[in-house]
């Protein structure tokens, strides 16, 4: 695993990085994604698994992934991206690891940025803004933190993280020191990434870079995480997708994810008292939450630098929605 901190400049190259694909019907876009991919010096290997795609994802996996430095999988049913990546990570073999999402293109040579951070400080993981662009790589923000009001964080920013995370998981690059730690996943977690960066903020261990890294493509199968999300228009989108149409029932979902990434953290031992308060915050009913408001507003005013204003009021309004959580 991770070596002895070099210093400033000097980066070694061999066998160092495992970048991790997990791949669902992305037949369209894959073989420019895996291109650029390749295409950067320091990619030791890169390991793709499809799960059980049916537009013949995995025959076209079959037809180019010619190269020693790729090795193809394939879940036999349908697992979801979560439990995907997760079988992913247990076959990382090298110091650090990477994720990438299938549609996207990277920026080139990007894994250099990444390496050079982890050498030299005490990060496990590592993330990057994005340049959000549409099918044919025209650019719609310059900046995905900028277009989603997210702020990026370091060190252990654990509360501010699961509040609001701003890492997205096709920017990590990780030490697979963090693998011992965060595997197996726990149940009900929101998402990969988002585990793995809580993992990293609880221990210290996060950190970022602010440039954008990838080219993080926007079309019709991915709209749900994508560049309308952050509108009112893609609030009601993912409504309808995620809840029904209910707010109520959004806002529980949002909750029940907070409660699992805090549990997780609870297992590993990794729980302040900020963190349990938040937890008994959020498994109430909301007569509980609007009496232990006045403390929940002093815990997320103190991130105030790392959340700003504006995400402060939003997580209000939305954890003050009526309904019990039912979790777990």
């Amino acid at each position: 695993m991770a070596a002895d901190r070099l210093p400033a400049g000097q980066t070694r190259t061999e066998d160092r990085v495992t970048v991790l694909i997990p791949v669902y019907n992305g037949r369209n876009f894959l073989q420019q994604q895996l291109d650029s991919i390749l295409a950067d010096p320091l990619v030791d290997r890169v390991l793709i698994c499809d799960d059980a795609s049916n537009d013949g994802t995995a025959e076209l996996l079959e037809s180019i992934c010619t190269t020693s430095r790729v090795r193809f999988y394939r879940n036999n049913s349908n697992l979801g991206v979560i439990r995907t990546v997760e079988s992913l990570l247990h076959r990382v073999e090298t110091e650090y690891f990477a994720l990438a999402d299938q549609d996207d293109v990277w920026m080139e040579n990007r894994i250099r940025h990444f390496i050079e951070m982890l050498d030299t400080s005490d990060a496990w993981l590592v993330y990057s803004d994005l340049t959000v662009v549409d099918e044919r790589l025209s650019v719609i923000h310059r900046s995905r933190w900028q277009l989603s009001n997210q702020k990026p964080l370091r060190g252990g920013a654990v509360e501010s993280m699961i509040v609001k995370s701003p890492v997205n998981g096709c920017t990590i690059v990780a030490s697979s020191k963090l693998l011992r730690v965060a595997l197996p996943f726990p149940r009900k977690i929101p998402m990969h990434d988002t585990w793995l960066a809580t993992v990293a903020a609880a221990l210290g261990k996060l950190e970022y870079i602010r440039t954008a890294t990838v080219l993080y493509r926007q079309h019709g199968n991915n709209e749900s995480g994508g560049a309308s999300s952050y509108t009112v228009r893609g609030l009601a989108r993912r409504l309808r997708v995620h809840a029904g149409g209910s707010i109520s029932r959004y806002s529980r979902q949002r909750l029940q994810h907070r409660l699992a990434l805090i549990d997780g953290l609870d297992r590993l031992g990794l729980v302040n008292g900020s963190l349990r308060f938040m937890h008994a915050y959020y498994s109430g009913n909301v007569l509980r939450r609007f009496l232990y408001l006045p403390r929940y507003l002093a815990i997320l005013l103190r991130k105030c630098r790392e959340l700003g204003a504006r995400n402060i009021v939003s997580d209000i309004v939305m954890t003050l929605v009526p309904g019990q959580t039912h979790y777990p």
